[in-house]
């Protein structure tokens, strides 16, 4: 019940993105707020119909709770997890901006 209240509200708040506004492109995050409520409510297919990139920003974050307790836990190994985290969240940027790069040349 909480999960549909949520994303109809969401639905009632205009939304636009100031790049497509200002430049007639989508920005690379496009649509990955609506990813998120769809994958919220276990819809993958539609989540990766809003953004593609979406499921590697999720699983990045849903990544860090666990390494980040472990880091609590094990003070030794906090420099590594920071680290790795670092290097992923680049990696990450690197298909977000690749996505979408090549969005762009197949749209034109």
């Amino acid at each position: 019940m909480f999960k549909n209240t949520l994303i109809d509200f969401l639905n009632l708040i205009p939304h636009f993105c100031l790049i497509d506004k200002l430049f007639s492109v989508e920005c690379p995050v496009c649509g990955t707020t609506r990813a998120f409520c769809e994958l919220s409510n276990g819809n993958i297919n539609k989540a990766v119909s809003f953004n593609f990139t979406s499921l590697f920003v999720a699983s990045f974050f849903i990544l860090q709770i666990p390494l980040r307790l472990f880091s609590l836990t094990k003070e030794n190994t906090r420099n590594r997890i920071n680290l790795f985290s670092k290097y992923l969240g680049n990696i990450i940027l690197i298909i977000i901006f690749t996505n979408w790069a090549i969005k762009l040349f197949i749209k034109n």
